[in-house]
């Protein structure tokens, strides 16, 4: 998926949430199911399968070449698709398939390996994550338990949601999109098997086409859902199972010459793939298809050239082997390490945490997944057996998240920062994606009859704004108003495109018409703050940028079109009746600041720092540590401003002068990322504001 933020970024940016996103894997099951090892046991697949998880590693540890290469989940599905869904027909047509064999096979081969990753994780966790952290790690550890990871990410993703690519258990997503397509794989055959190859190939052929397009249509309108949920990832999974019961009820055979064509079309093709597509690609669309196909050709080409070659070479096959274990010891490795930076680790970091993870992918292998899928338990054992683990696993993860991340495990200056988190932003009165009507209630309008108000309205870094918003309201006896909405500017006739969010720009602008009307329309409200981060939608315009809602502002460029939905914000209030503050942006760090604080609270992040080789920078920091970009935002919003006769507020100086900015001034952070606010920061910006704008301080009457 593509998130915002990545940030989920991938993120990273993340992808900002799609990069964040596209970084799990499926569940690579090998034919050698359960104490089975079936005569149809091929090395070349363990071979594709090496090729996609080493594509995925490379993609997660930042080679640069690699920048598609979350592909290998696509390949991983098809591959799951072609032995699970060969080995359910096979069954079925011959009359002895059973759902206890088929789920015992499963939980042998998935959940030993994942219980295994989830206890060291939290272990590690204990010592390394704040309480927030650390609860929404239970989170995620009891739904990929439960087999529902890939539906609490796509819930979980909104604007402040942590980055992506800090969730230890992200790349569990993808086992619980192929668990939940193998609830319904096998009641499907068992409805068809009396029907014909042919009519069962229809079928098949059918569902798979059908996702297909639902994938593509979800790419582009609501690409978290389309990335994370079974609906649109179908498709992947039911190819791989349209060339096992093509190869089995077909008696066509490919001679020689042609598999070899086929076979090194094929692996050109997932080749391809690993590097030609980025964040901005809409996936899983038309994109997933030269990966995918790619794959299943490569599985119909078998005893090719290039099969016995590449893909069966005794390295290749040995990576394949241990596959499912590496996936799920790399990600939380990095992730580990990730925490541990303040800003992208250093590369060799996370190479290194590539490589101490296929050490441990073996061990996981050799003495964890092998002894207990050859163990020879009976059917209702081994589901009695794998239920109580199970039960197990969610007693500790829920433990975390029930006990709210355990504080007590922290010092009291560690606690301090975490809550800094929590109590920022506006809460309910930050409108998130997909959500296009301000929030009028009492909670975010809080104005008594005839008594006076001021109304804040803007982006997240407006809602980031508030909780000072409300402490100057009720230190002036004001009534106060909160409406915001993540990434929209509080422009009017001009929206905001984003990339990852094609909905936004109908969002923003019927989100921004209603709340202005809704602020102009109150006579209680005399005073209005309007904040943004005006920078950020000129950073990259490739994935994100202003729009003109009106022929004649559609040829303006990004600054012309700020400036011009500005001034009519300006005019429509000022005509309204109401007092105006524009507030410039604060500062947008090049790092994160927040994790700066925490390294240095949390003793194990600190070692782990300094393991890692980066440096945590103190406050106050250089004025490099800043992005230029905001003053010269906050310049054009202050000339707006000034042309217009009302009130500004430079948010940017609040924080940092000609020696340097800070971002903790030892009360606690000002900043839990990298541009928004904390409550303690969002009272500092506006420590000035009585001097500066109009707002009265008497008494209500």
């Amino acid at each position: 998926m593509r998130i915002s933020g990545d940030a989920l970024q991938s993120a990273a940016t993340t992808q900002q949430p799609l990069q964040n996103a596209r970084i799990g894997k499926s569940v690579f099951d090998q034919q050698r199911v359960g104490v089975e090892v079936t005569p149809r046991f091929r090395l070349d697949i363990d071979g594709l399968r090496a090729l996609a998880i080493l594509s995925v590693v490379a993609f997660h540890a930042g080679l640069s070449p690699f920048r598609s290469g979350f592909v290998g989940v696509d390949i991983f599905f098809v591959i799951s698709g072609y032995l699970i869904g060969g080995i359910v027909h096979r069954d079925v047509q011959a009359r002895r398939f059973s759902f206890a064999t088929f789920y015992s096979r499963r939980a042998r081969r998935i959940l030993p390996a994942l219980l295994a990753v989830t206890v060291v994780a939290s272990l590690v966790g204990i010592v390394l994550l704040t309480p927030d952290e650390l609860k929404r790690f239970g989170v995620s550890a009891a739904s990929s338990l439960v087999g529902l990871s890939n539906v609490r990410f796509w819930h979980a993703i909104n604007y402040f949601s942590p980055d992506a690519r800090l969730d230890p258990l992200l790349m569990t997503w993808s086992l619980g999109v192929e668990e939940q397509f193998y609830i319904f794989l096998p009641p499907l055959f068992l409805l068809l098997q009396r029907s014909s190859g042919r009519m069962l190939l229809l079928v098949i052929s059918t569902i798979t086409l059908g996702s297909f397009v639902l994938a593509i249509a979800l790419s582009h309108r609501y690409p978290a859902a389309g990335f994370y949920l079974l609906p649109s990832r179908a498709w992947e999974l039911g190819l791989g199972v349209l060339l096992a019961v093509w190869t089995q009820t077909s008696s066509v055979r490919l001679p020689a010459w042609l598999k070899n064509v086929t076979g090194v079309a094929g692996f050109a093709a997932v080749i391809l793939s690993l590097f030609s597509f980025d964040a901005l690609t809409p996936f899983p669309g038309f994109a997933a298809a030269l990966p995918t196909l790619g794959a299943a050709v490569l599985i119909a080409s078998q005893g090719s050239a290039t099969n016995r070659i590449i893909l069966s070479n005794p390295v290749m096959t040995w990576v394949g082997r241990v596959s499912y274990s590496w996936y799920l010891w790399h990600w939380p490795m990095m992730v580990f390490v990730r925490l541990c930076c303040i800003g992208e680790p250093p590369l060799a970091a996370l190479l290194a945490a590539a490589a101490l993870s296929l050490g441990l992918a073996y061990l996981s292998y050799r003495f964890v997944e092998t002894p207990f899928r050859r163990r020879r338990w009976t059917n209702p054992r081994v589901l009695a057996f794998y239920a109580g683990a199970v039960v197990g696993g969610l007693a500790l993860t829920l433990g975390l998240a029930a006990g709210h991340g355990w504080p007590q495990r922290l010092s009291s200056v560690a606690r301090q920062i975490d809550a800094a988190a929590d109590t920022s932003g506006s809460g309910a009165c930050l409108a998130n994606w997909g959500v296009a009507a301000p929030n009028l209630s009492a909670a975010c309008v809080a104005i008594a009859p005839n008594e006076p108000a001021i109304a804040i309205i803007g982006d997240s870094h407006a809602g980031a704004l508030g909780p000072g918003v409300r402490s100057l309201a009720a230190s002036s006896r004001y009534g106060v108003a909160i409406l915001a909405k993540s990434s929209c500017r509080p422009l009017l006739g001009v929206s905001v495109w984003m990339s990852d969010q094609p909905s936004l720009q109908a969002e923003c602008s019927t989100f921004m018409r209603d709340a202005f009307h809704a602020i102009a329309s109150n006579p209680s409200i005399k005073v209005v703050v309007i904040a943004g981060h005006w920078a950020g939608a000129l950073a990259n315009p490739l994935k994100e940028h202003y729009v003109g809602l009106d022929a004649t502002l559609g040829s303006y460029d990004g600054a012309a079109l700020l400036a011009s939905g500005l001034q009519r914000s300006i005019s429509y209030l000022k005509e309204a009746g109401k007092s105006v503050v524009v507030i410039g942006d604060t500062p947008q760090w090049n790092y994160d600041p927040f994790r700066a604080d925490l390294i240095r609270s949390i003793p194990a992040r600190a070692l782990l720092a300094r393991a890692v080789g980066g440096s945590v920078p103190l406050s106050p920091a250089p004025l490099s540590s800043v992005d230029p970009s905001t003053q010269r935002l906050n310049a054009l919003t202050e000339n707006i401003a000034g042309a217009a006769g009302v009130s500004y507020l430079d948010g940017w100086s609040a924080f940092c002068s000609q020696h340097g900015c800070d971002f903790n001034a030892g009360q606690g952070p000002f900043f839990i990322d990298q541009s928004h606010l904390s409550e303690l920061g969002a009272k500092r910006a506006l420590a000035r504001f009585k001097t500066t704008a109009p707002i009265a301080s008497e008494s209500r009457q």
